[in-house]
């Protein structure tokens, strides 16, 4: 399922039981300004990755090798490309609904 947020971003929950949730700043001149269409975008955003399934509230990231690590915080600053790959990384993570 994909939700969006009131006009700062989104989030995806996949059926592993994870969500990965998209956030940008509307405010920041540094982060994000308006397309040709008017509409804000983002040069980077920030990006929370959490089990939904289990019933915690602490987030995970990938390590240096790509394994899931707890953390206290998002990830900032994620450009286009490292959130393809995160979205990716999240989708495949083994599930904790089983």
């Amino acid at each position: 399922m994909i939700t969006q947020y009131e006009g700062n971003g989104f989030r995806m929950d996949f059926v592993n039981g994870y969500t990965i949730s998209v956030l940008w700043s509307q405010r920041s001149v540094r982060i994000a300004t308006d397309n040709e269409m008017g509409y804000p975008s983002a040069t980077t955003v920030e990006v929370g990755i959490f089990p939904t399934a289990d019933g915690t509230s602490s987030m995970i990231r990938p390590d240096c090798n790509f394994e899931p690590e707890e953390t206290s915080y998002p990830i900032p600053y994620v450009n286009t490309e490292l959130l393809a790959k995160l979205i990716a990384w999240t989708q495949g993570l083994r599930s904790v609904t089983q």
